[in-house]
Order: structure tokens, then C-alpha cells, then sequence
């Protein structure tokens, strides 16, 4: 009955691969928010890498929103991305910008935590494969990369889904 979910469902009807945060209330249990709580979309959490290139000592940020859902028990997230002391770019002037101006970095880019890093990184890597197969559909997308997730840092599906985007 959520608008919200209604209306990323008929994106995905559409044919619209949508990738949403799994939200910023974690770490309990059931904290998943809206749209990130519909089963159809690709819901996203949040792993800090340590600022290393391996996997072992990833860990889950306590924000990171965790399932089930709380109004029909889905397993989410889907999957975890980076998303703790991620470097984005930088919108000047922007209330975010404004108001943490020590989050910059150099005159161009911001660096910021949450599952909407996460989020906006498992956005390009499902435009990576909907460039590599034109006609893939929404359901098809999300296949391919919950299927080539590597284990998360918990094992734990409520927690870290499918496991850790491997783009």
C-alpha cells in the first residue's frame, strides 16, 4: 500500500532497474526502509572496506539498515556495496556541502558514509550490465549481480544479503 513501493514497482514493470539504499537505522533488526523493503527492487547496504583492497577485514557499519522487512519479513539487503568514508563528487553550495565542510575534499569532491553511497555504487555496476546486455531485463539485472556477489563480511542475509558486490 506504500506509494513509494507502488511507485518503484511500476518502474520495474516498466523495465527500470532500480537500486535503492537499504537506510541508515541500523544496526537492528527490521530497520530497512522505504523503497528498500520492496521485494522487487535491488536493496543495498553498507560495507566499510578499511580502506584495503581485501575482503577479510571488511566489516557492516552499525547505520546500515538490516532485515527483514518489518511489514512482510523479505530477506533484505540484497546485497552490500561500499559505502563507509566513500569519495563522491562534491555539489558546492549544497546543504550537505554547507553543512559539513569538513567532508571536503579539494575543491571537487565530498567524502560521506551511508547506504546511498552504497547504493549509487551498485547503480553503475547494474549500468555496467545493462550496457553488456542491452535487452537484460530488470529481473535479469538483479540476477546477475546478487549471482556474483562474493560472501559477505557477516554471512548473515538479514545483515549482508547475497553478499558483497564483485563488479
Amino acid at each position: 500500500l506504500n506509494p513509494l513501493d507502488q511507485a518503484v514497482e511500476a518502474a520495474w514493470q516498466a523495465g527500470v532497474t532500480v537500486v535503492t539504499s537499504a537506510g541508515n537505522s541500523g544496526p537492528n533488526a527490521g530497520t530497512i526502509t522505504s523503497p528498500g523493503d520492496d521485494p522487487a527492487v535491488v536493496t543495498v547496504g553498507a560495507v566499510d572496506d578499511s580502506a584495503t583492497v581485501v575482503a577479510s577485514d571488511d566489516t557492516i557499519p552499525s547505520f546500515s539498515s538490516e532485515g527483514p522487512t518489518s511489514a512482510n519479513g523479505w530477506i533484505k539487503p540484497d546485497l552490500v556495496a561500499a559505502g563507509r568514508s566513500v569519495v563522491s563528487l562534491r555539489a558546492p553550495g549544497s546543504t550537505i556541502d554547507q553543512t559539513y565542510p569538513s567532508a571536503q575534499v579539494g575543491t571537487a569532491n565530498f567524502v560521506g558514509s551511508g547506504t546511498s553511497f552504497s547504493a549509487a555504487v551498485v547503480s553503475g555496476a547494474a549500468a555496467l550490465v545493462a550496457q553488456q546486455s542491452p535487452t537484460a531485463t530488470p529481473d535479469q539485472i538483479k540476477a546477475r549481480l546478487l549471482a556474483t556477489a562474493t560472501p559477505g563480511p557477516t554471512g548473515n542475509a538479514t545483515i549482508d544479503g547475497h553478499g558483497e558486490l564483485d563488479a
